[in-house]
């Protein structure tokens, strides 16, 4: 169930997206894809989704987060007005991909 979820969730990833704080870049997780051969066909797997979904699984069933994570980088975002006023700023967090994605997978896998 769980490696569904983590392959659907990998599709809908936006290879466009920036990487996140652990500079993994969304197109490797994307497109990590073989051909298998599949009833005279060949279908294209992620190869990396059953590899996720078993460490999700592990992490899940701790309730465990890896502590590297947890860490995220603040990013100052214009909103509007004077460019030299702090005030004018929102902070972003960026936090890393692989811990993105298992958010995601956690969510939607309800």
């Amino acid at each position: 169930m769980l490696e569904g979820v983590v392959c659907c969730q990998s599709q809908k990833l936006s290879a466009g997206a920036s990487s996140g704080f652990d500079a993994i870049p969304i197109p490797f997780i994307k497109h990590a894809c073989l051909p298998v051969r599949c009833h005279d066909r060949f279908k294209q797997v992620n190869v990396l989704v059953p590899l996720m979904a078993r460490l999700f699984r592990v992490l899940l069933s701790e309730s465990k987060v890896p502590a590297c994570w947890k860490v995220a980088k603040l990013s100052p975002v214009h909103k509007k007005g004077e460019v030299l006023n702090p005030g004018n700023y929102r902070m972003i967090a960026v936090s890393g991909v692989i811990y993105y994605f298992r958010q995601r997978a956690e969510i939607f896998g309800d």
